[in-house]
């Protein structure tokens, strides 16, 4: 069909990332990526909108970003873990800094693409 896109990937498991000009702001995982991502989208805009009446429980589980592009790795249901602990090791997203804890090394093998992760060091905090 012409002018159309096929994105019928985001109806599946997998792991997500938001970019903001560019850069990877924000790294996720869901088993409905399309679900997860309009979550986002629409706390966003809420947000804008002056609307921060929103749960407390909602406030921490779908953080409010901005983002202008979206990049989807579907996987399998029993990877989206260790998937996004890579990504989120490799990429270093602002958003993902203070919700996810370094991960450890190890390998990781998905769709023939080999993924070897090497743990960070924790930032260190200098105070003038």
């Amino acid at each position: 069909m012409e002018g159309f896109v096929d994105v019928s990937m985001v109806l599946k498991a997998g792991v997500y990332a938001l970019l903001s000009r560019g850069t990877v702001v924000y790294i996720g995982k869901s088993k409905c990526m399309l679900g997860r991502v309009y979550s986002h989208r629409n706390r966003y805009v809420q947000k804008r909108k002056g609307r921060a009446e929103v749960p407390w429980w909602l406030e921490s589980a779908i953080p409010a970003i901005s983002f202008d592009q979206i990049l989807v790795f579907p996987c399998a249901i029993e990877h989206l873990d260790r998937l996004e602990r890579h990504m989120i090791d490799k990429y270093r997203p602002r958003y993902n800094q203070h919700l996810k804890p370094p991960g450890r090394a190890e390998t990781l093998v998905l769709g023939g693409i080999e993924m070897t992760t090497r743990p960070r060091a924790p930032e260190l905090v200098t105070r003038r």
